[in-house]
C-alpha cells in the first residue's frame, strides 16, 4: 500500500514539474515576444517625423476657371501636412459655393486637421476694381492688398492657384524662423541664368534686382508689411496714377519723390514734373520760399486735373512743412 502511495506522490511531483517547466518556457516566450514588439515599436518611432507644431496658412488667389487648379493644390498640401493647416481663399463671388461644398466634404474625409475661411475678391473702396483685374491676369493684382484685405492675419504663405506641394508645406512656413527682425517677405528669383531671363531682355517697367522674382509662391508677415509702409520714403507715379493707394502719404506727405520711368521730363503724370521743375530752377543760397515754394505752389496749382493731381498735397505737405517755417 505504501509503494502505491510513493508512486503517486511521485508522479505528482514529476506532473508539477513539467508544469513549472511548461509555464518558465511560455513566461520566456512572452518576455521574448515583448521585447521583439519594443524593439520593433522603438525602430518604427525612429521613422516617425519629429514633433512639430504651429498651424500653416496658405492663401491662394482664385477668378475664373481656376477652381479644380486650386482645389488640387490645396489637396497637395494636406496630402503631405503633418501640422494644421488654415485655407485662405479670396475668389471671385460666384466661385464661394463651390469651394465651401468641397472643403466641407474634406473635412468629413480627411484624417488631416484643417480651418478654411473663404472671402470675396476685394480691392480698395473707390478703386477701379475692373482695371485691378485686368492687370496681368485676372485678379493677379489682389496679392498687393492682402496686409489689408486680410487684416487680422499675422502671416500666409501665399501661392497662385497653378503650383502643387510635393512636400510638407510647413518646410517652407519654418523659413520665417530664419527672417531678421527687418525683413517681410521671401519669394525665389523669376530666373537664374540672365541669358534665359525675361526681364532683362524684354521688360519695359522696373524690376527687382538683375532677373526680376516670381510671386507665385511667397511668405508675406503681412503684420510687419502693414507697420513697415515705407510708400511715403519713395513715393512714385504707381500710387496715384490708377487712384491713391498710400494713405500715410496722403495725410502727411511725401518724404521722397521717384519720378521712376523719366515721369520728371514727360506729361505722363504732370506733378512729379511739376516738382522737378522747380527744383530745377531754384537757385542755391536764393530764399527757399519764395523761390522754391511757391513756385512749386504755383505750377501743382496748373496739374490738378491728373489722377496724382488729385491728390496734390501729397507732393507739398512737407515742403510746406520745412520750407514755410522759414
Amino acid at each position: 500500500m505504501k509503494s502505491v502511495y510513493k508512486l503517486f506522490f511521485l508522479c505528482l511531483i514529476f506532473i508539477g514539474l513539467i508544469i513549472l517547466l511548461n509555464l518558465t518556457n511560455f513566461s520566456n516566450k512572452i518576455y521574448d515576444a515583448s521585447t521583439k514588439e519594443a524593439v520593433v515599436s522603438t525602430t518604427v518611432k525612429k521613422l516617425q517625423p519629429p514633433s512639430i507644431t504651429g498651424e500653416v496658412t496658405i492663401c491662394v488667389v482664385v477668378c475664373g476657371d481656376r477652381v479644380d487648379e486650386a482645389l488640387t493644390m490645396l489637396k497637395s498640401a494636406l496630402v503631405f501636412t503633418c501640422r494644421s493647416l488654415q485655407f485662405i481663399i479670396l475668389a471671385e463671388t460666384s466661385l464661394i459655393p463651390a469651394f465651401n461644398e468641397k472643403l466641407a466634404e474634406w473635412k468629413l474625409l480627411s484624417n488631416k486637421t484643417f480651418d478654411f475661411v473663404v472671402k470675396p475678391i476685394t480691392f480698395p473702396e473707390g478703386s477701379d476694381a475692373a482695371m485691378w483685374k485686368k492687370l496681368f491676369k485676372p485678379c493677379a493684382a489682389q496679392r498687393l492688398f492682402l496686409p489689408s484685405v486680410l487684416n487680422d492675419i499675422d502671416a500666409v504663405l501665399y501661392v497662385d492657384t497653378d503650383t502643387l506641394f510635393l512636400a510638407p508645406p510647413e518646410k517652407i512656413w519654418d523659413e520665417f524662423k530664419k527672417m531678421n527682425s527687418s525683413q517681410l517677405a521671401a519669394l525665389s528669383p523669376e530666373h537664374e541664368d540672365p541669358n534665359t531671363g525675361w526681364y532683362n531682355r524684354f521688360a519695359k517697367h522696373p524690376y527687382y534686382g538683375k532677373l526680376g522674382v516670381n510671386s507665385g509662391v511667397m511668405l508675406m508677415n503681412l503684420t510687419r508689411m502693414r507697420e513697415f509702409r515705407w510708400i511715403e520714403y519713395n513715393y512714385r507715379p504707381d500710387h496715384c496714377m490708377y487712384m491713391p493707394v498710400c494713405t500715410k502719404a496722403e495725410k502727411e506727405g511725401a518724404l521722397v519723390l521717384h519720378g521712376s520711368r523719366g515721369t520728371f521730363h514727360s506729361q505722363k503724370q504732370p506733378p512729379f514734373r511739376a516738382i522737378y521743375r522747380a527744383m530745377q530752377e531754384y537757385q542755391l543760397n536764393t530764399d527757399p520760399y519764395d523761390y522754391l515754394l511757391v513756385p512749386m505752389r504755383n505750377y501743382l496749382a496748373l496739374e490738378h486735373k491728373s489722377n496724382c493731381g488729385k491728390v496734390w498735397e501729397v507732393f507739398i505737405t512737407q515742403p510746406e512743412l520745412h520750407l514755410g517755417q522759414q
